[in-house]
């Protein structure tokens, strides 16, 4: 975690870089979710409720709820034009959708 800290300090040396999560479906992604959560904050990232603001977006998914999966789908497309305005941006995809 040490190593990252120092990296965030190194692209982002005039402010906090933000990151913003979501868990879909089940009470255990909600668990993950704020694990990982606790995970980014040791790094060094405070947060923000908006997708446009995040310099890091996390989608902690769910493949036993069927409208969990058509949300991610939509959700993650729509992350494409923040991709293009901010290149940089770390898009990461993780729970039980993504490891079927």
């Amino acid at each position: 975690m040490e190593d990252v800290r120092r990296m965030l300090l190194e692209r982002y040396p005039n402010r906090q870089p933000l990151a913003f999560t979501h868990s879909y479906g089940c009470q255990q992604n909600v668990s993950d979710g704020e694990k990982i959560r606790g995970m980014l904050a040791e790094m060094g990232y405070g947060f923000t409720n908006q997708e446009s603001e995040a310099d890091c977006i996390i989608f902690n998914t769910c493949a036993v709820r069927e409208n969990a999966e058509f949300r991610i789908y939509g959700n993650v497309g729509n992350l494409k034009r923040y991709k293009k305005q901010n290149p940089s941006l770390i898009i990461g995809l993780c729970g039980c959708m993504m490891q079927q």
